[in-house]
């Protein structure tokens, strides 16, 4: 069962703050403390960390109803990647007193807690075993597909990111898989054909 984890919020005794950021800003940098945990009502944020050589390696994508900082808030630790608005993006602000309280007075909203970073584990876990076990060609094919469902649309520099590659082997990608007529281009985004 899905729960409505903003009205949760909104409606429990806790004080969220409402922020909008613009595609390209940056709602916190790697490695800056963290004091609050953010759910994400509504756009997308990427995660990445920067390379001490400037490269970005994309972590992953979040949009409507996940949550931003709840590792940090358990590790105590800093945050280790930048996040980074992809589309205007509305999240909610907790400070950390209000996100203990809701995980200490609301089992609704501990259970989405759990399921989130059940969610997340899952996902990543998937990630990993994909990048070790396909192709730059399948991996390519498998994110347009996932991406098309959920309508986001990378650039090749994110799929470059998101694989750990360069543009040009993404390139190269999407020639061969067009050669294969697996693929095609459509105006500004890419097609899965088979």
């Amino acid at each position: 069962m899905e729960v409505n984890i903003v009205g949760l919020i909104e409606n429990s005794s806790v004080q969220p703050i409402r922020k909008r950021i613009a595609p390209g800003e940056f709602l916190v940098v790697q490695g800056d403390p963290l004091k609050a945990v953010y759910f994400i009502i509504s756009g997308l944020v990427k995660l990445f960390r920067s390379g001490n050589d400037g490269k970005e390696m994309l972590i992953d994508l979040m949009g409507k109803n996940e949550m931003l900082g709840e590792v940090e808030f358990f590790l105590g630790d800093p945050l280790l990647c930048h996040i980074q608005s992809v589309y205007e993006t509305e999240l909610l602000e907790l400070d950390y007193p209000g996100f203990q309280a809701l995980i200490d007075g609301i089992p609704e909203f501990r259970n989405h807690l759990f399921r989130s970073l059940s969610a997340r584990f899952r996902r990543l876990s998937l990630r990993t075993s994909d990048a070790l076990s396909l192709s730059t060609d399948e991996l390519l094919l498998k994110l347009i597909r996932e991406n098309s469902r959920g309508g986001i649309h990378f650039t090749r520099k994110m799929y470059a990111d998101y694989f750990g590659v360069s543009e040009r082997s993404v390139n190269r990608a999407i020639k061969r898989l067009e050669e294969r007529e697996a693929l095609r281009r459509d105006r500004r985004s890419l097609v899965v054909l088979e």
